[in-house]
């Protein structure tokens, strides 16, 4: 009867073994495919804002060309000289 009731409680022991193990997994793999999502989409707004900064002109510093007798503006709109 110890035999039989050892031999059950193993089982028992396996079945929720594996069970934690899949679950185990799955919150990783859930883990893995939201982390992968983040980086993504930060790549992609980041992507998004170099693209945007270049195509301004604004790729170095705000106010990066200052030529004598004017002030340069980086609206967003695009390049405006202001007289000084």
């Amino acid at each position: 009867m110890s035999v039989a009731l050892s031999s059950c409680r193993a089982v028992e022991n396996r079945w929720l073994c594996n069970v934690f193990l899949q679950v185990y997994f799955a919150i990783c793999s859930f883990d893995l495919i939201v982390v992968s999502s983040l980086f993504l989409i930060n790549q992609v707004f980041m992507q998004l804002l170099t693209s945007r900064s270049i195509l301004m002109g604004m790729h170095g510093s705000l106010f990066k060309k200052v030529e004598i007798g004017t002030k340069v503006a980086w609206p967003s709109s695009g390049l405006i000289l202001l007289p000084v």
